[in-house]
């Protein structure tokens, strides 16, 4: 489960829709940004890709605002062990 959508949810957050659009949304643009400014088409300059961006993101903030209790980002953690045969 969303550790940020579970605390928002559970009413102990304290902070309103607005706030946990704002404190949730970057959890998600750290990780996804640079590949969907990817998928922009490359005649596009950085700086009209950026400005792209940012609408994008705003109006995700503005969903999740809308209904919070539903955006979150579930937490999966899974590890590997490689060992090496001689």
């Amino acid at each position: 489960r969303c550790p940020y959508r579970e605390l928002y949810n559970s009413g102990k957050s304290g902070k309103s829709a607005r706030e946990y659009a704002e404190w949730f949304v970057p959890t998600t643009r750290t990780w996804s940004h640079s590949t969907f400014k990817s998928g922009l088409k490359a005649d596009r300059t950085d700086e009209d890709k950026e400005k792209v961006m940012g609408q994008f993101w705003e109006n995700y903030m503005t969903l999740v605002e809308k209904n919070p209790e539903i955006h979150g980002m579930d937490y999966v953690h899974a590890y590997i062990v490689f060992e090496k045969k001689e």
